[in-house]
């Protein structure tokens, strides 16, 4: 016969053999890390932004990071923080590869077109055509009302490869950088805001765009969007926004 301890204590070793054949839940770098270009991405290139970070005088862990991208200049800047920060510091600007399409948003499938607004990462292609691939959620909110209705387009990334038809085109060697980056931002469960404006929207670069008769079409929604730039400018923090039904970006929650 059983007696009172014993009663209470079988179903504890029985928890325990339980939880000792269930396997660890794999983080999502070691799934990612399965793929042969994501683990030569991380042997190749870790200790390089280690270092990157440790002349920032940022911690290699549980960062959280933001892209951004200026068509004009062909940039893509890598912006971090740490837990413990309140704002953003760049890391490292990387050059884009080609740029196709022109200024302007993306407003159809085919127009060839780079697309300007508020985005965030959505998904990772360790088996990209492209190298490597990180995609951006175009369409968004304000895309949805802005572009075309049946034929928007999707399937933005940026990635390797140095081809683009609307996509952000880095080297192969830069892609491992930004790739690795991002996995471990979300392997942090942080998400990765994409900003991606036409150019550096300064009040200077504003004016000279204006005053082209080729990009008119565009100032309602660049004016728009020089607002969401200014408020990242100042503040080097996430910026707070919704999108009304007109499609315009606004800020606050």
């Amino acid at each position: 016969m059983y007696n009172s301890f014993s009663i209470r204590f079988i179903p504890i070793i029985s928890l325990f053999l339980i939880a000792m054949t269930i396997p660890a839940q794999s983080s999502f770098r070691n799934e990612q890390k399965k793929h042969a270009r994501v683990k030569a991405a991380y042997s190749e290139k870790e200790s390089i932004i280690k270092a990157l970070f440790t002349t920032r005088k940022l911690v290699y862990a549980n960062f959280h990071m933001i892209l951004v991208g200026f068509k004009a200049e062909k940039k893509l800047k890598v912006y971090i923080r740490g837990t413990k920060q309140k704002s953003y510091s760049l890391l490292k600007s990387y050059d884009f590869c080609v740029l196709s399409g022109e200024l302007g948003p993306k407003r159809k499938q085919g127009d060839l077109q780079v697309p300007e607004g508020l985005y965030e990462i959505s998904n990772y292609n360790p088996q990209s055509s492209y190298h490597l691939s990180i995609k951006v959620n175009y369409p968004n909110k304000s895309d949805k009302v802005l572009s075309d209705k049946k034929n928007p387009g999707d399937d933005i990334y940026i990635h390797g490869n140095c081809v683009s038809v609307g996509c952000i085109p880095l080297t192969d060697e830069l892609i491992k950088e930004v790739y690795l980056m991002a996995v471990e931002t979300k392997n942090a469960g942080h998400k990765i805001p994409v900003y991606l404006f036409p150019f550096e929207m300064t009040p200077e670069n504003m004016l000279v765009y204006k005053m082209n008769d080729d990009y008119k079409k565009h100032v309602a929604f660049w004016d728009n969007l020089q607002k969401m730039y200014n408020w990242w400018d100042k503040n080097k923090k996430e910026i707070p926004y919704t999108v009304d039904a007109k499609g315009k970006y606004q800020l606050g929650q």
